[in-house]
């Protein structure tokens, strides 16, 4: 049960005897998931594990307007009504509708009295944040969208920034020794580790098509291919698979999205026998919609490099080893 007063209130209640010696302050009520981006429109609900929990002890969220430092609203949450004692869960509401203000929400949470509490974190969140973006523009930075998100680390902290990390991603793509193309090398980070990151969107290998050189396939827009893909996390890196399966003619390799009297079925994308000169001068980007927790949308350019040339003597090669590695 909780207690809510949409005034200036302060708390009151009793709390059994306990020494705040006893708990490790920092770590007493750690968040147990990701939530994020708010747009306001509705509650959130948190489960919270907590530590050294004893009877009697009441949570309190203090809301104030960002911009103007004023509290405008109090809640209390009795932790005894709300507890899973068998799992050490707790869970309870953040009153985000109606609350989430542009210019930020502060919440102050403590956990026992305000002058001596057993716990406390307080933190600002930010309406979600969505945004188109270039990878081009982050091979030296991370992207980070701060004070949008909540979720807790290894490390006795709420955490509430999304970033990714684009330094050490592949800027081309190659063909393997069939003529597939090679997307799982193509990877990149982001924090924090999540499962189905492109869950809200939908994502794409775009070919821009000038040459017609997949002539099975229907353009769209200006001679546009889109081969959908899925964002597969592979322990602290996420990668691409093609989503669908596919048809090739084990003759020329051609491709198609469906079934063609001839064709087979592949997990494979390939570059067309005799095509790869004409690929390589063709624009081909990732285009990746709406993923993570605040729904951003990412260009990531690549350029096509023919793999049977990628690595050898330096004079036929974009990467060779010659003593150091040279581009």
């Amino acid at each position: 049960m909780k207690s809510i007063t949409k005034a200036l209130l302060l708390l009151s209640a009793a709390i059994a005897p306990i020494r705040a010696s006893d708990i490790p302050a920092s770590e007493m009520l750690y968040i147990g998931s990701f939530y994020g981006g708010f747009d306001g429109s509705s509650d959130v609900t948190v489960m919270c594990g907590i530590n050294n929990y004893q009877k009697g002890l009441i949570l309190t969220a203090e809301y104030f307007n960002t911009q103007y430092g004023t509290r405008f609203m109090v809640q209390t949450v009795d932790i005894d009504d709300n507890l899973d004692r068998t799992k050490k869960r707790l869970k309870f509401p953040l009153l985000f509708k109606g609350n989430m203000f542009k210019t930020g929400l502060t919440i102050d949470m403590y956990i026992g009295s305000k002058n001596k509490p057993l716990w406390e974190n307080k933190f600002t969140i930010y309406p979600k944040f969505s945004e188109t973006i270039n990878t081009k523009n982050y091979i030296k930075k991370q992207y980070v969208i701060k004070d949008t998100i909540l979720t807790y680390t290894n490390l006795p902290e709420w955490v509430d920034s999304e970033s990714y990390d684009f330094t050490n991603t592949l800027d081309i793509i190659s063909n393997d020794k069939n003529n597939a193309l090679e997307i799982m090398e193509i990877n990149f980070s982001h924090y924090p580790l999540i499962d189905n990151l492109d869950n809200n969107g939908s994502c794409y290998l775009v070919i821009k098509d000038q040459y017609d050189i997949y002539k099975n396939i229907d353009k769209i827009e200006t001679n546009k291919i889109k081969i959908p893909v899925n964002i597969k996390r592979n322990d602290k890196i996420y990668c691409f698979e093609f989503k669908n399966e596919m048809y090739v003619n084990p003759n020329n390799l051609q491709m198609s999205f469906r079934q063609i009297d001839g064709f087979i079925k592949t997990s494979n994308f390939y570059v067309p026998l005799g095509k790869l000169d004409s690929l390589q001068d063709s624009e081909i980007y990732f285009e990746l919609n709406k993923i993570g927790m605040n729904d951003t949308t990412v260009k990531m350019p690549l350029s096509f490099v023919n793999g049977r040339n990628l690595f050898g003597a330096c004079y036929n090669s974009t990467y060779c080893i010659e003593g150091e590695v040279k581009k």
